[in-house]
């Protein structure tokens, strides 16, 4: 697998741009969580159906970072589990269909 190219994370919630103050809620900064320089740039602006979706979202996408080393984890679990023959057929076969799954993800997630 190829090295991320995404910001390094973790990731954490920025500030909040209200457009308004109805249900419309505002607009949620990703943030990294540390930058050398000491300025942070936001990794992206998140944007929802009203606050509890954009809050949402938001939770969701600050996680990205820890979500991909967690599958990279499984992936590498996955794999020896397909070839541990101290386990059945039946749980070899669902350990390569899952190492398989993740995979994809992965270099969907790395561009390839």
């Amino acid at each position: 697998m190829k090295k991320e190219k995404f910001t390094p994370g973790p990731w954490m919630l920025g500030s909040v741009r209200e457009i308004n103050n109805n249900e419309m809620g505002g607009v949620l900064e990703i943030m990294p969580e540390y930058e050398p320089d000491g300025w942070h740039t936001p990794v992206c602006w998140i944007n929802g159906n009203g606050k509890m979706e954009t809050g949402a979202n938001a939770r969701l996408i600050s996680q990205a970072p820890a979500m991909y080393k967690l599958l990279e984890s499984a992936v590498s679990l996955w794999g020896f589990m397909a070839n541990d023959f101290s386990l059945s057929v039946t749980e070899r076969m669902a350990a390569k269909n899952k190492h398989a799954e993740a995979k994809a993800v992965l270099m969907a997630i790395d561009g390839e």
